[in-house]
């Protein structure tokens, strides 16, 4: 019986060293972002027009082994959002709580918890929160390296506003807009530098 107990002791403490190795080993291989070259594109249209910008990161980091990305998390400054025709009117709206109500909630997050390699590209899935609500979203993208550093680039992805509770002009929570409805599904796509 003694014997039995001290196999046992032997096989924890030797899975405790194992699964400490490889968070020592995840923490040691994890780069911050370089939050002066992140962008953030958006793109959301109606049955008319469209509007582009960009959102700026708060902070992130990534964790890449050997060229492949095993995990990553990015804060996004809400209150950076903006659009590329520089209407300020435009940008005021999209802060106000029509849409994403930076006064409450100043930051949403996008933290990858799936990478699989697909067709020459990398899959991304992740849980994405915005105003508190998270949802599970994936994409494709690439790694790119040079000696200084490691660049993500996604691929165009679509997210659904509605399932973020922003309901302003949605035909999901409103039926009678006919033609003046926004429409739910918003373009994105990020290119992220994180040096070694």
């Amino acid at each position: 019986m003694k014997r039995v107990v001290l196999i046992l002791i032997a096989i924890g403490l030797v899975s405790f060293s194992l699964i400490q190795k490889e968070n020592d080993t995840s923490l040691s291989n994890q780069s911050k972002l370089d939050l002066k070259s992140a962008y953030v594109f958006w793109k959301g249209s109606n049955l008319f027009t469209s509007h582009r910008g960009t959102v700026k990161l708060k902070s992130g980091f990534l964790t890449i082994v050997n060229r492949e990305l095993l995990s990553g998390e990015f804060v996004i400054d809400m209150t950076s959002i903006s659009n590329r025709e520089g209407i300020e009117k435009l940008e005021n709206h999209l802060k106000s709580a029509d849409f994403f109500e930076v006064d409450k909630y100043p930051t949403s997050k996008f933290k990858i918890t799936e990478v699989t390699n697909e067709n020459q590209k990398i899959k991304i899935t992740g849980d994405l929160t915005i105003k508190d609500i998270t949802k599970k979203v994936s994409f494709f993208g690439v790694i790119l390296e040079n000696e200084k550093a490691y660049l993500l680039k996604s691929d165009v992805f679509k997210i659904d506003r509605a399932e973020f509770n922003i309901k302003y002009m949605s035909k999901s929570f409103f039926k009678n807009l006919k033609d003046k409805f926004i429409d739910d599904e918003v373009e994105m796509s990020f290119i992220v530098r994180a040096n070694k």
